[in-house]
């Protein structure tokens, strides 16, 4: 769109991911853009779709077979991650 910088939920990730926000917060805040005429519904329904069910239901995983689901391997990668991946995988199951 013309004048957006960033129109990406990408964005909020890594913010996510370390836990300096939350799921819930943000769904709010794009539901009380809605509600205040700011945004279109069918655009804060895919974005909270995208925040609650892909996001959550991976951390739901992470969560049902931790601590064995974060030593597989399945697809036989022989890169190791960086240090602060594991650290950051670590904090966000725990």
């Amino acid at each position: 769109m013309k004048g957006e910088a960033f129109l990406n939920h990408s964005l909020l990730s890594s913010y996510l991911n370390v836990g300096l926000l939350l799921p819930l917060e943000i769904c709010q805040l794009a539901d009380n853009s809605y509600k205040n005429g700011k945004a279109l519904l069918n655009a804060v329904e895919g974005f909270i779709c995208q925040i609650l069910d892909w996001r959550e239901y991976v951390r739901g995983i992470y969560w049902l077979k931790m601590p064995k689901y974060g030593n597989l391997n399945y697809f036989s990668a022989q890169i190791t991650l960086p240090l602060i991946s594991k650290l950051i995988a670590i904090y966000f199951i725990t």
